[in-house]
């Protein structure tokens, strides 16, 4: 089942994909791709989602960009004892080389302005090393996207 929204429609069918894992991002020309495998629990939904989408063990996320350049990703920590909290901001090319590095990467959200996306990520590197290390306490991702479509394809 393939299923295509334009940016300007608000309604936007991510809810299954909350909380999922990301299996890879991958960033190709100018589409970024998000792999998901699926594990569906029926009491989490209502009955209408949950028939539409339980015979589905994967989906594939992909944006259509307008072009590479301004998209980026801002990396944030929680708020620490003192109420500050860090921010980063990286290219999509960095992004798509940190993921590797992820203890764990999970969906959040996906918003739409009616001219780009973001797509929330809850994120963990406690293994984190090197020049790595300087991410082990970002907790969430915020992906900005230019693009007129993002196609979820359901398998």
């Amino acid at each position: 089942m393939k299923e295509e929204i334009k940016a300007n429609d608000v309604q936007i069918p991510y809810g299954v994909l909350h909380d999922q894992i990301v299996n890879s991002i991958k960033l190709v020309d100018n589409k970024i791709v998000f792999t998901f495998e699926i594990d569906l629990y029926e009491n989490d939904y209502t009955a209408e989602v949950y028939s539409k989408y339980k015979d589905f063990k994967n989906c594939e996320m992909t944006v259509e960009l307008y072009s590479n350049e301004d998209n980026y990703a801002d990396l944030y920590t929680f708020l620490d004892k003192h109420n500050k909290f860090n921010g980063i901001e990286i290219s999509l090319a960095e992004f798509c080389e940190l993921y590797e590095k992820a203890n764990c990467i999970s969906f959040l959200d996906c918003l739409s302005n009616g001219y780009g996306w973001i797509i929330q990520f809850y994120s963990r590197f406690y293994d984190a090393k090197g020049k790595y290390k300087k991410y082990k306490e970002i907790s969430i991702i915020d992906v900005f996207l230019l693009a007129n479509k993002i196609t979820w394809n359901w398998y």
